[in-house]
């Protein structure tokens, strides 16, 4: 297995836009919370924000703040990420008003009662409405090709580049230092790393702390969030004792965010993990594609070889793999220069790292394709919409992928 293209002929896509317009992109979460009517049928206020421009959990910060109350006192089952349209159910013990900084980009509509929290466990999937952009009339064939292979056999059901935000192409995720035992460096990529789209500023502060890293006064004179004085004013306090306490440092991060660390690793080997299987019973007919985190492949559509409703563990504790996918494993660690047994062991006092399965391929649900229409932001160019369900945890970005791969296996 090799996370680079060293030798290996990759397949590209089609030439399509996403996104080009915030109505482009729109979500929608489907829950199977049970929301009552009555005026006291249940402690929690159930709501349906709709949001434009903002991430969930940005826009639930302000919220929160608003309403004076922590943001644990909002409850809400999935990430949205700020482009796009989306919907979701969020639940309060408090009847929450909006902020005046959010009024017009989100919305807040006040559904009744609920006895149950919203929760990550109570989302059944999403739904899906989208618009690709600028598609040259000579492959719009290709694309209904595409579909119907989708529509018959389903797609590889890969976590997508979202879930791998604080991926880093020199020193990849912060997981791999964490299991490397580099605390100091699992930390640094956690706290002072930065993302695209981050604003300028913010990246130059970052930077000037990277500098003064290790002279935890100067680092406190420039933090700039309660996380980050909380962080350098631990380190300077332990360090007057003994060598810093880097490990203890990381479990002041917010649960949250080491909870999304340890996700990517596991989302990451898991994804490696399947890309390798269709590579092996594939017989030289799987379209290998790049993405950040490395090479993947999609069989060729029918491909009886891949069994797309089998299930596969992510990596973590009390995990259970077939051989096959244990040496694999193994592999995929050595390569990382990580021990063999490393995800079986708790880096973290806050936080770990649990086994659970998910399916190796999705049929998405009510999947339909638009007739090709002129595209009024490029002149000669086509656009199609494309609306589909998929179970949560799903990525329809990786359905797009599927979708206008330039692949005829």
């Amino acid at each position: 297995m090799s996370f680079d293209a060293t030798s290996r002929k990759l397949v590209g896509f089609l030439a399509c836009k996403t996104k080009m317009k915030t109505e482009d992109f729109i979500v929608e979460e489907i829950t199977d919370l049970k929301i009552l009517n009555a005026t006291n049928s249940g402690p929690y206020y159930v709501y349906r924000m709709q949001k434009e421009g903002w991430n969930t959990v940005d826009a639930l910060i302000r919220l929160a703040k608003e309403n004076r109350i922590s943001l644990r006192d909002i409850q809400y089952g999935g990430k949205k990420d700020r482009h796009g349209i989306t919907e979701q159910f969020i639940t309060s013990r408090s009847r929450l008003r909006l902020p005046a900084s959010l009024e017009g980009a989100v919305q807040l509509m006040e559904l009744g009662r609920s006895q149950e929290p919203m929760a990550p466990g109570r989302i059944v999937g999403n739904r899906f409405k989208l618009w690709l952009r600028s598609l040259q009339a000579s492959e719009i064939s290709h694309l209904q090709r595409n579909f119907e292979a989708i529509k018959e056999y389903g797609y590889i059901n890969y976590f997508d580049s979202q879930r791998f935000s604080t991926f880093d192409r020199e020193e990849g995720l912060p997981a791999f230092a964490l299991y490397a035992g580099n605390y100091e460096q699992a930390l640094k990529m956690l706290l002072l790393g930065t993302f695209r789209r981050e604003k300028s500023h913010a990246k130059d502060r970052k930077a000037e702390l990277l500098k003064s890293w290790g002279r935890w006064d100067a680092c406190l004179q420039k933090a700039d969030t309660a996380v980050e004085r909380r962080v350098f004013a631990f380190l300077k306090e332990s360090q007057r004792r003994a060598p810093a306490d880097f490990a203890g440092a990381l479990d002041l991060l917010p649960f949250e965010e080491l909870l999304m660390m340890l996700s990517a690793f596991q989302a990451f080997l898991w994804n490696h993990l399947v890309s390798n299987h269709i590579e092996r019973h594939a017989n030289g007919r799987a379209a290998l594609f790049k993405t950040r985190t490395g090479i993947l492949a999609f069989p060729a559509p029918g491909d009886q070889s891949i069994a797309l409703d089998q299930e596969l563990c992510l990596p973590g504790k009390d995990e259970r793999f077939s051989p096959e996918f244990q040496a694999d494993l193994q592999s995929l660690l050595a390569q990382l220069g990580l021990p063999d047994n490393c995800t079986q062991i708790s880096f973290l006092r806050s936080a770990a790292m649990n086994a659970y399965m998910r399916r190796m391929g999705i049929l998405p649900g009510d999947l339909q394709l638009g007739l090709p229409e002129d595209d009024e932001m490029e002149a000669k160019r086509k656009k199609v919409e494309l609306t589909f369900t998929l179970p949560a945890g799903a990525y329809g970005t990786m359905l797009v992928k599927r979708l206008t791969l330039r692949a005829r296996f």
